[in-house]
């Protein structure tokens, strides 16, 4: 009998802290509850550890009950526990590696939202035109000699729910402009697909929540 799981947020917003561990929950084909916390996320996040979210709750088959904070533990909780990080010391520093290169950039969309419009769709701009290129270069070499369509070959690792979160939410951001797409990067996007082909394509399509901040223009995108 396997652990069950409860996930502590709110609704997803456009750029959310669960994303990845939605995907991981998913993947793993886990029993969860994903718990919306309501409109008063502050005085729910002040009775948290850190006073942040997200929390998962781990409830074992023998009764107990187990709390994890902070969205990175989580991810690498349930990487480490349902077989989604190597074994390997050195394979695991690897793809540790790639999963935090691909958090650095994750939050770079984020723009803040008093700024003049002008300066917002410029920001925006740059992003898609040269930051995610000189990013995602690295991504496409590793992946060209990965013997596979994975960043592990055959395996699917964190990092590789952790590329697909990343897509998903650029899609949503930027539209037809996502700056992961197959001519700049094949690889990366025979992952993607690969991936949405499987078991993550219904979740994707029929369940995922693309947040609650719609963002139809670059210079008022609210992220």
């Amino acid at each position: 009998m396997s652990a069950t799981y409860e996930l502590l947020y709110f609704r997803p917003p456009v750029w959310s802290k669960v994303d990845v561990i939605l995907l991981e929950l998913e993947f793993i084909d886990a029993k969860y509850e994903y718990i919306n916390g309501g409109d008063d996320w502050a005085a729910l996040k002040k009775e948290q550890k850190f006073g942040q979210l997200p929390q998962l709750a781990v409830k074992n088959p023998n009764g107990t009950v187990q709390h994890i904070w902070e969205s990175l533990s989580i991810e690498l909780y349930l990487g480490e526990k349902h077989g989604l990080l190597p074994t390997d010391p050195f394979e695991k520093a690897t793809s540790i590696s790639i999963l935090s290169a691909l958090r650095a950039i994750q939050d770079i969309p984020r723009v803040p939202p008093a700024l003049a419009p002008e300066i917002r769709a410029t920001m925006h701009e740059t992003f898609i035109a040269e930051t995610v290129p000189a990013a995602f270069k690295w991504h496409e070499a590793i992946l060209e000699k990965s013997g596979g369509p994975y960043y592990a070959g055959e395996a699917v690792t964190l990092p590789d729910l952790t590329l697909l979160a990343l897509y998903l939410r650029y899609r949503d951001i930027y539209g037809e402009t996502n700056p992961v797409n197959a001519n700049k990067f094949p690889k990366l996007m025979r992952l993607i697909e690969t991936l949405l082909a499987g078991k993550l394509g219904e979740f994707v399509r029929e369940r995922r929540d693309p947040g609650f901040i719609l963002l139809p223009t670059l210079p008022s995108a609210q992220c």
